[in-house]
């Protein structure tokens, strides 16, 4: 039997937002839980959020394997000037 899991482009997005609503809630709820867990998800919650931040695109950037689809053939000369 083989299963075949096909993961969305943004998974790391999706993988540290998980993380970080995890562990927020039991930061959160710190009277369910042991007093360790709230401090390592504490921990945790700040690790994920900069993984989160390093993750994370821009909707209208390009990037990677995605060609810039621009209809100004000026862009990439404005682009290289800015640099």
């Amino acid at each position: 039997m083989t299963i075949n899991l096909k993961l969305p482009s943004s998974w790391k997005t999706t993988l540290f937002g998980v993380i970080s609503a995890v562990a927020g809630y039991v930061a959160l709820n710190p009277s369910e839980f042991p007093h360790w867990m709230n401090v390592a998800s504490s921990i945790v919650a700040s690790g994920a959020l900069a993984g989160l931040g390093l993750s994370a695109k821009d909707s209208n950037v390009t990037g990677g394997t995605t060609p810039n689809t621009s209809n100004d053939p000026t862009a990439v000369q404005k682009t290289a000037e800015t640099k």
